[in-house]
């Protein structure tokens, strides 16, 4: 689902950064980002928090996200909560999201 790069960045739960992320590859939030989020792929945790703008390929979101999603492909899980515009080629919602 995430394609085959080994590129990976971790924000792990008890974690927050406040600022700009930008990285290649795939980028897994379970703490929280209060700033914008750049990268090729992005999965939000459940628990997990971001607060700003996301721009990414593909978005998988089971957390909470607090601003606007500029995405190819957005999920939304079945606990995900967010508050802002989504900007998509293609949208998936789970029921309860």
């Amino acid at each position: 689902m995430f394609g085959s790069s080994n590129r990976r960045t971790i924000i792990a739960k008890g974690l927050r950064i406040v600022g700009s992320v930008t990285a290649e590859g795939l980028v897994e939030v379970s703490g929280q980002v209060d700033g914008e989020l750049h990268c090729t792929s992005l999965s939000i945790s459940r628990g997990a928090q971001v607060s700003g703008i996301i721009n990414a390929e593909l978005v998988v979101v089971d957390g909470s996200v607090d601003g606007p999603i500029q995405g190819h492909d957005v999920l939304l899980k079945s606990r995900a909560h967010v508050v802002d515009d989504i900007q998509h080629q293609s949208l998936s919602i789970e029921k309860g999201a």
